[in-house]
Formats: C-alpha cells, structure tokens, sequence
C-alpha cells in the first residue's frame, strides 16, 4: 500500500489532498475499478483518501501493483473552475434525475385507497349524531380558512397543483413558491422562472429568506425591486450574500457609486453580480479610470447611469475611443466628459456611428463643427437618420431659417419632438403674432412651456396648451385619415429621399438634395 500511495504523491506532484478526477475520465477505469467513486468526492481530505485507498486495495488485489500505480498518477489535480463546473454538473445530473422520476410518476396511473364503511355505534343518539355534525362543519369551515389564508399568502391549493403539473414541480418546493408570490410575483413570472431556471425553487425557505432580507438591508431594496431583479434575473437568488455579492456591492462603492444609488444599479445590471472581481471588474474600471482619466467621482457617474459599460471588454472600450479621437475628432481631455454624460457610446456599432458623421458631413458641416457637435451632444450617435435628424434638419432649413451655425450652437435640437415643441411653438408664435421671428432662435426650443407662453409669446400657459390640443386633434384627424401621423409621413418622405440620394453616389452617403424638397411636400398644418 505504500508503494502505490508513494508512487502517486510523487507524479501528481501533491498528496491526496484535493484529488479529484477529470471530466474525461467519468467513464474510464484503472484494473477494473470505476473511477465513478472518485469523480465527486467530499471536500475534507480524510474522504478522499480513504476512497482513493479503497482504490487502491482493490487494485492491489487483483495483482496489477505496476499499472496501477501508473495509472493513478496520471490523474492531475483540477483546477478550482473546472472542480466547479463537476459540482454543477452534478447538481445538474441529480436534478434531471428528479424530473425523471416526477415525470414517471406523474404519468403513471394513480392508485386510489379503497375506503372501509365505517361502523355506525347502535348506541349513537340523535344528538351525538347532531353534535357530531356540527364537528364536521366546523373542520370543513377550519379548511376552507386555511385554503383563504393560502389565497391571501401565496398561490392558492388549485393554482400550485395547476402551475406544479404543468412544469413538473415537487409538493416541497410549495413553500418556496409561496415565498415569491407573496413577494409579488404573479403566475405568469413564475412560469418563466420554473422554465428557465427551476433549480432556485431547491433554495431551503430559510435561505431564500435570508437573502431577500439581505436586498432589502444591504442594498436598499424594495420588495417592487426584488421582484425585477428576480424576473431578470433569476439566479441573483443563487448567489451567496456574504461571498458573493457583498463584495461587488463594495467594488461599486470604491468606483465612486453612491449609497442611494446602488439599487439602481444592481437593478440595471444584475449580471454584475455575476462577473469576476479580479479578472474582470476591477480591470475594466481601471481601463476607465486610466484610458479616459476619469475621477471617482466621474467613475461613480459613468457607473451609476449606465452599469452595462462595466460589461464591455477592453478591447471593445478602445476601438470606441479610438474611432472617437480619429473620425469625430475628440480631443483627449473631452473624451472623459463624451464618455459620462453618454456611456451608451461604448456600446454603439461602429458602422452605425460612422453614419451620423457621414450624415453631418453632408448638410455642410466641417470636421471641426462636427467634433464640437459631438462634444455638446455626443447622444447625436443614438438618433436615426432617416426618421430623425433628416426632417427635423429639413424644417429648420425650410420653415425656420436656420443654417449649419445655429445647428453647431445647439445640437440638442435634434433630441427635441419635431411633432410637439419644434412645430408647436413655431405654429403658436405665426398665430398668435402673424409671423414667427427668422432665423427662429432655437433658445426658443430650449425653455419649458410655461416660461415661453409667457415671455416669448405674450399668452397665458392655459392659451398654449389649448392651442397645442386643438393642433394636435386637428393632426391625429389627418393621421387618421391619411393613415399615418404627420411625424411619421415627414419622416418616411425625408427618409426615402435620403436613401435614394446615398444610392446614386457611391463615394458616401448624400443628403444635400433635402434641402431643396419644396413646402408642399410635407402636411405641416
């Protein structure tokens, strides 16, 4: 026994602690003996070396010391991932093993117990028989409160066995279940949890309560909250409080997130939970702390409005700042302020981005204007052409006397409603004062309803308000005849026009026949 425990300590390189065997060699065999014993053993190294040694003996009794030496060496100790992946696939394994066997019992036929009569007493009295229905009806009412107060906690008795026979779910996972429907979630939720991941019903009832108390505590969340998260993501319920979550939740309070924002990002991003501390999360904030020389204040922001950033890789993050610096023109020192009052551009398609800049490359604009347009509104690389920034730069052409300069000064205009402030208060000012003020000042644009009915228009809010609903029943008439609202009938003829200008030229995208699209083409009033 000796020689096979020496041999083996000596070509694994380690003793037999933390032996375990590979995935390949689940079904492989050393002299006869399966290594099944040994695929999924306990943690304490006490067990695995009597299992190992019980290996052993048996080898040595069949005579083959050699090979089995040999053989047993070859094992190498796994890696914590891959002894990981063997206990999920157990787990995995048990558990379809279970629905097996639910299954074969929920389609085998159901044995009924044959009652006995039962023996009535010749000396029952009337009243005994009386008070013994009375004994009766007060146990069936008992019932019929228990089944209320079920209603009222959780699923009803009707509804579990209809939701438990229809995703093939234990009786004992009752508890569980009751646990989410009290929280909030409604049989619909619950239908897509047990389809998509039914193992957190296997959660004890203690745990799924400690861990909800533990949203609620640590992070500050609602029970409103929790019941998004859960249906987002299920497996937050997996995940250990103390081991796992904690310490994320303290990662994005040293990237500078704030207390009162952390819910909001967690409910955001509940994959954050889920991703590697060292080899992943903490790589990415320094990409952004270094790359774009963001603060932890800055960091904090950039986090807290957009936490899918943290979920970008590095290499991604870099072809975005590069396209930003080279084709855009952004200077190094705006790049921080690009990135925070717009993360999402970390996300974007570089094709599609490319398409922006073409399209304000052909209205007239120069490198430089478009760099300052992007820097004041970098949210420009979420707007579509054709429905958006193609009208609403043909009505501030044709109807309020706008140029390239009045565009460079307030991008923002492209981010208004071309349907509800740009045309409204351009319409208001012409009926109110026969004519609107050209080149209209888009300052105008910029104010609420109430400060321009009052200071630019001389009115009352009352009086816009009205105009506005008047104008708008008289648009969704048209939109209703016309089968389409006018925003959208504007935007499909600019949007058509545009394409099939792009089409005749080859070199780039041409949108300067836009501008010459007469007044009669579009319903404007």
């Amino acid at each position: 026994m000796a020689h096979y425990s020496a041999s083996m300590a000596g070509q694994c390189g380690q003793p037999m602690r933390g032996m375990h065997c590979a995935g390949s060699l689940r079904n492989s065999q050393i002299d006869g003996v399966s290594l099944q014993s040994l695929l999924y053993v306990s943690r304490r190294g006490a067990d695995r070396g009597r299992c190992l040694s019980r290996v052993v003996a048996k080898a040595a009794a069949n005579g083959k010391h050699r090979a089995t030496a040999q053989s047993i060496g070859q094992l190498r100790v796994p890696s914590s991932k891959e002894l990981q992946k063997m206990r999920q696939f157990r787990q995995q394994q048990i558990f379809r093993q279970q629905q097996q066997m639910r299954n074969v019992q929920r389609l085998a036929p159901p044995v009924l117990p044959v009652e006995k009569p039962k023996k009535q007493s010749r000396s029952a009295s009337p009243a005994r028989l009386k008070g013994h229905k009375k004994d009766v009806s007060k146990k069936a009412s008992k019932k019929r409160g228990s089944v209320a107060r079920h209603v009222d906690d959780g699923m009803s008795d009707e509804e579990f066995a209809t939701f438990a026979s229809k995703y093939s779910l234990e009786q004992a996972w009752r508890p569980q279940i009751d646990i989410l429907s009290r929280l909030g979630l409604t049989p619909s939720q619950l239908s897509k949890i047990a389809e998509s991941r039914p193992e957190i019903f296997q959660t004890s009832e203690k745990t799924m309560w400690r861990k909800i108390a533990f949203f609620k505590e640590s992070v500050g969340m609602t029970d409103n909250d929790i019941v998004k998260i859960v249906c987002r993501s299920p497996r937050v319920l997996e995940y250990g409080s103390e081991q796992t979550v904690r310490p994320r939740l303290e990662f994005l309070k040293n990237c500078g997130v704030l207390d009162q924002n952390i819910s909001k990002v967690v409910l955001k991003a509940p994959m954050l939970m889920s991703l590697s501390l060292k080899e992943t999360l903490e790589p990415r904030s320094e990409f952004l702390r270094n790359r774009l020389g963001l603060n932890t204040s800055s960091l904090g922001k950039l986090i807290s409005r957009h936490p899918q950033a943290l979920t970008c890789t590095e290499d991604m993050m870099q072809q975005r700042v590069d396209f930003l610096m080279s084709k855009a023109g952004i200077s190094a020192s705006d790049l921080g302020k690009i990135v925070v009052a717009h993360p999402q551009v970390l996300h974007y398609k570089l094709d599609s981005m490319l398409e922006r800049l073409e399209y304000l490359n052909s209205v007239g604009m120069s490198e430089k204007q478009i760099s300052q347009a992007v820097s004041r509104f970098p949210q420009l690389f979420s707007l579509s052409v054709t429905s958006n920034m193609a009208p609403k730069w043909h009505y501030l052409v044709e109807h309020l006397g706008g140029d390239v300069n009045a565009l460079c000064s307030y991008p923002g205009y492209f981010s208004l409603s071309l349907n509800n402030r740009i045309m409204m208060r351009h319409l208001y000012l012409e009926n109110i004062h026969g004519s609107a003020p050209l080149p209209f000042p888009l300052g105008h644009l910029k104010m609420s309803d109430a400060k321009f009915a009052t200071e630019i228009a001389g009115t009352t809010l009352q009086e816009y308000e009205d105009f506005k609903k008047d104008r708008s029943s008289i648009m969704d008439g048209r939109s209703d005849s016309d089968s389409e609202p006018v925003e959208v009938s504007i935007a499909t003829q600019v949007g058509q026009q545009c394409l099939s200008n792009s089409k005749q030229k080859k070199n780039g995208s041409n949108f300067s026949n836009v501008l010459t699209m007469p007044k009669s083409s579009f319903n404007l009033v």
